[in-house]
């Protein structure tokens, strides 16, 4: 996306450019922009044409890793009742949706699967079907974390089917990630890893760092529950180079975390859980804990010396 000038209008080519940017997975050239108009973002005037429909976009960037959802909340301030009342019904799902995205951010998750379903319930009159695509994805989020598997995998689905209807491969591939979770939580583990072949040939045409991890951390947990501790070990390992442009460690700042910071939230942790089980990579892990940190030797299954799960977890950190 090119950079138009800091002061922009909300037209059609604007929320029409930051659509595709979404659904292509074009992060870094979206981030950009937003990091580019962040000020003119903060001082949005409600009344301005397509200020609700750019809060929904707005909110799809916030959920792939923009910044916090405080921002979002900021804007939907903005709009009261009496605001409200006058939008035309597509916008008011643009602010249904961002608010829905708010909250479960947030770990408000029962308000947030109210929002979702209040989209849902439009059915038909749903114009634009990207943005039911994603309420049924972001609710099948929420219902994960509730632990409602079964009924997060069948709007899971239904989210991707829409994404494909519309032309949009690289966002239903998204959400095939999601899938393959669900599918891993049911032990069909052979389901799982095609979903995330499948999503994975995909995401790699994109510089969606942050999804391409979570495919690696998928991976990871699949070995891992088949007991092939090394193989795990070396996918989580995986997910931590391509973080090193993820959009998430942005935070809307300008300014990066530390790629370890974005790693632990991907992989890391279950690094340490399966460490002491592993043969060839945790063997090399050890070595450059004990290299680093010194030695604490303790006796794996193995028979090898490994640093205690302290000193290994210090020198993974300064890697």
């Amino acid at each position: 996306m090119s950079n138009p000038p800091a002061e922009f209008d909300i037209d059609e080519d604007l929320l029409t450019r930051l659509r595709e940017a979404v659904v292509l997975r074009r992060i870094e050239s979206g981030i950009e922009w937003f990091q580019t108009h962040r000020e003119a973002i903060l001082s949005l005037d409600p009344h301005q044409k397509n200020a609700a429909a750019f809060v929904g976009y707005f909110s799809q960037w916030v959920d792939i890793g923009y910044c916090d959802e405080g921002i979002v909340r900021d804007l939907l301030d903005r709009f009261p009742k009496d605001t409200r009342a006058t939008l035309r019904l597509c916008d008011y799902i643009h602010l249904r949706l961002a608010e829905g995205m708010a909250a479960s951010a947030a770990e408000e998750t029962g308000d947030a699967i109210g929002h979702f379903d209040f989209i849902l319930s439009l059915g038909e009159e749903v114009a634009d079907k990207q943005l039911l695509a994603l309420a049924h994805f972001w609710k099948g989020r929420c219902q994960r974390k509730l632990g409602e598997y079964q009924s997060a995998l069948s709007h899971t689905v239904k989210g991707r089917e829409l994404a494909l209807e519309l032309g949009y491969r690289r966002m239903a591939a998204v959400m095939q990630v999601l899938e393959s979770w669900l599918c891993f939580q049911k032990k069909e583990l052979p389901q799982a890893a095609r979903l995330l072949e499948e999503a994975e040939a995909i995401v790699r045409e994109t510089d969606d760092s942050v999804t391409l991890g979570n495919i690696h951390s998928g991976y990871g947990r699949i070995a891992q529950d088949e007991g092939r501790y090394d193989r795990a070990l070396e996918h989580f390992w995986g997910t931590r180079p391509g973080c090193r442009r993820c959009a998430r460690c942005h935070l809307g700042s300008g300014k990066p975390t530390t790629v370890n910071s974005c790693w632990r939230r991907v992989g890391g942790n279950a690094v340490f859980a399966i460490l002491p089980r592993s043969n060839g990579i945790g063997a090399v892990l050890s070595d450059h804990a004990r290299d680093r940190c010194g030695p604490t030797p303790c006796a794996t299954h193995s028979g090898s010396l490994v640093s205690s799960r302290a000193r290994v977890r210090e020198a993974l950190l300064v890697l």
